[in-house]
């Protein structure tokens, strides 16, 4: 059962099928999203579909393990896989992942994680993607992948916020936690940096960068990269120093969907970070208030379960829409911009 399990989309098919998918429109579909529980039904599968994506980005907590026990966390990923609608997606399109806290197998868990080498393992054997043999050498899950549409190439950079990651900092008071103002602390670690600045060199006119938390929303109590405030600099810092031009942040983990936006001048363009999360979680309706100045304006945050789109056209110039979409197809989030204006 397992083998076939594992087995259901060979790596070699699954990538090529994209590019196919590209071919034949005039606009490119990327779709995302987070927090799927594995023993909930999974409805919105189906709606997912219906928007016909060139490729499904799988952002964090795709299972909700949270054991040392890999033999639980194997059970966890088979009952993932057993899910009618999933199954059925699968079959049908493309999907990069990475992990959040809860498919790592720990909540709010960094490199303290003792079972992160087994976990890392049945990530990739279920998953699989691209370039896995070299990806199965690596500490830690991070990857990337270029696609072509029309004239451009798009860029997907998916990070690992939780392998190397240093410790959280908790608040004095109260739940939540405060920033680690350690130099030395990180959440990509060395080797990913490394890797992240070579990624932001190459060409690429769209750049998704996938990072299970929020990349800009700063106030609120949970996890993000304000915890780590030198680190989140150092990307500004990375993005600046390589002139990488279209990048666009995607993140999960909080069970809402909102849209945050970054205008820095030595940048030069605006920095999104599109949150889309859960697909079968939904936040309490107190937090979907929460304050957070970097709210693109004139929009909330929103509670209901969710998926995330970026849709690419052609024309005269290449336009982007920035959306979310609930369970039921209804858009409820929709921002559009230029490609040109992400230069």
């Amino acid at each position: 059962m397992r083998k076939m399990l594992f087995a259901f989309i060979p790596s070699l098919i699954l990538f090529p099928f994209a590019g196919l998918l590209a071919k034949n429109s005039d606009h490119y579909v990327i779709s995302f999203g987070s927090c799927a529980r594995e023993n909930r039904p999974q409805p919105i599968w189906t709606t997912i579909a219906d928007r016909s994506p060139n490729i499904f980005l799988f952002i964090g907590d795709n299972i909700y393990a949270d054991t040392n026990d890999m033999n639980v966390m194997k059970r966890k990923y088979d009952l993932l896989a057993a899910i009618p609608q999933f199954r059925n997606f699968r079959s049908r399109f493309p999907i990069l992942a990475t992990w959040d806290d809860h498919d790592y197998g720990v909540n709010d868990g960094g490199a303290e994680y003792e079972q992160r080498i087994q976990s890392q393992s049945l990530f990739l054997e279920f998953w699989k993607g691209p370039n896995l043999t070299e990806r199965k050498k690596r500490h830690g899950i991070y990857h990337s992948y270029h696609e072509k549409f029309d004239d451009l190439t798009i860029q997907y950079i998916m990070l690992d916020t939780r392998y190397h990651r240093s410790p959280l900092v908790k608040k004095k008071s109260g739940y939540g936690y405060t920033e680690n103002l350690d130099p030395k602390a990180t959440i990509l670690g060395d080797e990913q940096w490394k890797w992240l600045n070579n990624q932001l060199q190459k060409p690429a006119d769209v750049r998704v960068i996938a990072s299970s938390i929020q990349f800009l929303s700063s106030f609120h109590r949970f996890e993000k990269w304000s915890n780590f405030p030198h680190e989140k600099q150092k990307m500004i810092d990375t993005i600046i120093a390589t002139r990488a031009k279209g990048v666009i942040f995607i993140s999960g983990d909080r069970h809402l969907g909102e849209l945050s936006v970054l205008h820095h001048p030595l940048i030069g363009y605006p920095i999104f970070d599109l949150t889309s999360s859960g697909l079968t979680d939904s936040v309490k309706p107190q937090i979907s208030h929460e304050y957070n100045p970097s709210r693109l304006p004139n929009t909330t945050a929103f509670k209901q379960r969710n998926f995330g789109i970026i849709q690419i056209k052609k024309g005269g110039q290449h336009q982007v829409e920035l959306r979310l979409v609930d369970q039921n197809g209804d858009d409820i989030l929709s921002h559009r911009l230029k490609l040109s204006d992400l230069k």
